[in-house]
């Protein structure tokens, strides 16, 4: 594991939200037949790039000693899972909507969200990360679950992907 300091929590962070970005792309191609899911899912990705521009704004505002200072390990202790999703999401095929759903789910679901969470929190001016937070974060995760809702599982099983 790299040096546990803000700096670096905040490359990984980046790294992994410009994949899961570039996974919701792929996903919106995949069902690019269906114009009602190729936008879910190229919302998600628009969605995506704007927590990268957040995480890059923590990285240009902290200054540089914050930025090197260690972090605690109860911070780095989710990581491990974190990649292991990104990385299982990545090279998983997809055949139906269910499977990218549940992949979707996984990851933002999972710490992924909760490290941003506290990094804005505990990172970004008081206005702007309380926006991001209980307004960016929540409608994220809102999409998602509505989503599914909508596309329940077992009609999510039947729409297949197109081959890529």
């Amino acid at each position: 594991m790299p040096d546990k300091t803000l700096q670096m929590l905040c490359k990984l962070m980046i790294d992994w939200e410009s994949q899961a970005r570039d996974l919701y792309l792929n996903f919106a191609n995949l069902f690019s037949y269906d114009p009602k899911i190729s936008e879910f899912w190229l919302q998600l990705s628009k969605d995506e790039s704007g927590h990268i521009d957040v995480l890059t704004d923590i990285l240009n505002k902290t200054p540089r000693e914050k930025l090197l200072m260690e972090l605690s390990n109860e911070k780095w202790n989710s990581l491990t899972r974190v990649e292991g999703l990104i990385k299982e999401a990545s090279t998983k095929k997809i055949q139906t909507l269910n499977d990218a759903y549940e992949i979707a789910h996984q990851l933002e679901t999972s710490e992924m969200n909760i490290l941003l969470k506290m990094l804005v929190n505990e990172y970004l001016p008081d206005e702007e990360g309380y926006k991001f937070i209980f307004s960016d974060v929540t409608e994220h995760i809102e999409k998602l679950m509505k989503f599914g809702k909508e596309y329940t599982q077992s009609y999510r099983k039947l729409i297949h992907a197109r081959s890529s």
